[in-house]
């Protein structure tokens, strides 16, 4: 803090007033030589900010990426209206950019879902599983019956065959839901 003048008894309030500008001038010049000079120029520009939801931001940024990513032709002021809409708008644009998405990435060649074998696909593929393994590992003829048959019985629920086990194996469901079977068909809780 800058401290206060010194009074002075025989100084007229005039003098006194352009002594006191005389050292704001020169402490103004002190400070300014002591600032580095910034270059407004040389930094980047910045995009103004606009007061949207959490979701909404990271959406906008999220397609910024993929125009940066891609060269797709964006315009950021239409991003930026995404503040303005209303929830059941921004429901829909997210729906159909989703879509859209989900649809040109399914179109390139080798990226997909896989689809599933046939059950006698995943028997066969089974059985040369158990084959590459110790004899312990082999099911009998009844067995694989069993297990075709568990397999039916869960229609369209049953995903796929994931062996892992000599005595039992894992039946993934569409749901997600593994279960584990034994050599006689049942669900075991091994």
């Amino acid at each position: 803090m800058k401290p206060l003048p010194k009074f002075e008894p025989g100084a007229s309030s005039e003098a006194q007033k352009d002594k006191e500008s005389t050292q704001i001038d020169k402490e103004l010049a002190r400070m300014d030589s002591q600032q580095p000079m910034v270059e407004t120029e040389s930094r980047a520009p910045r995009r103004p900010r606009t007061k949207i939801g959490h979701d909404r931001s990271r959406l906008v940024r999220a397609l910024e990426a993929l125009a940066r990513a891609t060269g797709a032709p964006f315009d950021p002021p239409t991003l930026a209206d995404l503040a303005g809409v209303s929830d059941d708008e921004y429901q829909a644009i997210c729906a159909r950019l989703i879509e859209t998405l989900a649809a040109g990435i399914s179109e390139v060649s080798g990226i997909g879902k896989a689809a599933v074998p046939t059950l006698d696909a995943q028997l066969a593929n089974f059985e040369i599983w158990q084959k590459q393994r110790p004899i312990f590992y082999h099911w009998p003829p009844e067995a694989m019956t069993a297990l075709r048959q568990a397999c039916v019985q869960l229609g369209g629920d049953f995903a796929e065959i994931l062996p892992c086990f000599a005595m039992s194996t894992q039946i993934k469901l569409r749901s997600g839901r593994l279960l584990l079977l034994n050599r006689e068909g049942r669900e075991t809780k091994s």
